[in-house]
């Protein structure tokens, strides 16, 4: 499994994470050019793992996803999910094989959004690619 890293910016504030503080504010984002560069290199894994940060923040995310499907067999989203609902659509019509991991918020404001965006991938993703 390759993983690329395409952001640093993140929108939740989970304690566990070990990416947080520092590395966050950095506000370092991939271009798509070199997120293309990147999957090309690895074309030869099984799967990639698309993380951040908060992937879902990269401004495109679309692209990056529907470039994923097209190299790799599989494909891993890691989110949060804290993301508008028109992105989820849209990502679920470009990534026929996407797997998408996600980690909760404990944030109390933002706990009924994500539960919300959860119920909404799981109604529009086809099993077994909703965990």
């Amino acid at each position: 499994m390759t993983n690329i890293n395409i952001i640093s910016k993140c929108n939740n504030n989970c304690r566990y994470c070990f990416q947080k503080d520092d590395y966050a504010k950095t506000n370092q984002i991939m271009s798509y050019k070199d997120v293309s560069e990147a999957m090309d290199w690895a074309s030869g894994s099984n799967i990639v793992g698309i993380t951040g940060g908060e992937p879902t923040l990269h401004p495109e995310i679309v692209e990056i996803v529907k470039k994923a499907d097209s190299v790799f067999p599989q494909q891993m989203l890691f989110t949060n999910l804290l993301c508008d609902k028109k992105l989820i659509n849209d990502l679920v019509s470009v990534a026929s094989k996407m797997y998408w991991m996600i980690n909760s918020t404990i944030d109390d404001e933002k706990m009924q959004f994500f539960d919300e965006n959860l119920s909404f991938l799981n109604d529009v993703v086809p099993q077994p690619y909703s965990l």
